[in-house]
């Protein structure tokens, strides 16, 4: 089993109050990893190609794991989708969609473009918790994930 606590996660929101949430929720549920935040579409992609604010080397670690909110401003998140997935060195990163709603046509489009999950925010934090303690287990203690034993990710 990969350290766990070695992964990083990368969340992609723009509202301060779901950064602050997000922390909480990964403090109380005890998942060591450590949480890393950009704001919109343009900074996802900024940290994940190493450009611009993240070009120095150390300022943006490949994560292991992606969280984007649909409705993040600056791109379209299936354009954020394509991007990633279209790229030889972001790929295999786990991306997980969080969603409003549970339209099937979004959630349908969603995994065509590639998502590894999709998940409906819950609206309680009791339940966010549940949410993110049962993600924490099959993506850090179940699953392997590309990188995690030697850092390399090809």
């Amino acid at each position: 089993m990969p350290d766990s606590v070695s992964v990083f996660i990368l969340i992609a929101v723009d509202e301060e109050n779901d950064r602050v949430l997000a922390q909480e929720i990964f403090e109380e549920g005890r998942i060591r990893n450590q949480l890393r935040f950009v704001n919109d579409g343009d900074e996802l992609l900024d940290y994940l190609l190493q450009r611009g604010q993240y070009s120095e080397p150390g300022s943006g670690p490949r994560p292991g794991l992606i969280f984007l909110d649909m409705n993040i401003p600056e791109q379209d998140s299936r354009k954020i989708v394509e991007e990633i997935k279209k790229n030889d060195q972001l790929r295999f990163i786990p991306l997980i969609l969080l969603v409003d709603s549970r339209d099937d046509a979004i959630i349908l489009e969603s995994y065509n473009i590639g998502v590894n999950s999709v998940i409906v925010k819950p609206l309680t934090f009791a339940a966010f918790m549940d949410v993110i303690m049962v993600i924490g287990q099959y993506w850090f203690e179940i699953v392997e994930l590309p990188g995690t034993n030697n850092g390399d990710y090809l």
